[in-house]
């Protein structure tokens, strides 16, 4: 597993998405499952972008992931509440599943920008 440190700068916008990336900031962490999903999620349509749909999870006490289907535009986002062990993820191309690991209590600012730009690059690769 690859551990990739989200920072809020432009010179980092640069990180490749890959399988089973556990993703990290200051005080959020994510583990990322590319193309597996859990599945039996609740649909959020106010995420437009990865970001928003990971911040609405990070905002949300009950939350413990979400599935991501970036299939279709705009992406849909599903909240997971129930806890779940990783291993029961299922293959589906174009969906991602991103576990809380630690919750981020004060997101700090710019991550969200920087976020989107790091999405975007690894989207048109």
């Amino acid at each position: 597993m690859t551990k990739i440190s989200l920072n809020a700068s432009l010179s980092q916008a640069a990180v490749c998405v890959r399988a089973d990336i556990l993703v990290e900031q200051d005080c959020s962490e994510w583990r990322q499952h590319v193309g597996r999903m859990r599945g039996g999620g609740r649909r959020y349509d106010g995420a437009r972008t990865i970001p928003q749909c990971l911040d609405y999870c990070n905002a949300n006490a009950s939350c413990v992931g979400v599935d991501i289907d970036v299939n279709v535009i705009p992406l849909r986002c599903f909240i997971l509440h129930v806890d779940y062990n990783e291993n029961i993820l299922r293959n589906q191309p174009g969906t991602d599943n991103y576990k809380l690991i630690t919750r981020c209590a004060n997101p700090p600012k710019g991550l969200m920008f920087f976020l989107t730009l790091r999405h975007i690059y690894s989207t048109y690769q």
